[in-house]
């Protein structure tokens, strides 16, 4: 991982704004792009209880 982004970001969810409660976590471009991720790419998210956090993973 490049040393300069991060290890951690807050990021919040977003109401997807259509009645059914469910949320949209839209990342930002600093985060994408030194990790080579773009739209359409899969991502694997972790929950992590403990941590109170989620970690995202390109599969």
């Amino acid at each position: 991982m490049n040393s300069d982004i991060p290890t951690t970001w807050t990021i919040k969810l977003l109401d997807a704004g259509d009645g059914t409660c469910d949320a949209m976590l839209c990342l930002p471009d600093e985060l994408l792009e030194p990790l080579g991720w773009s739209v359409g790419d899969d991502l694997m998210l972790d929950f992590v209880e403990d941590e109170n956090a989620v970690r995202i993973v390109k599969t």
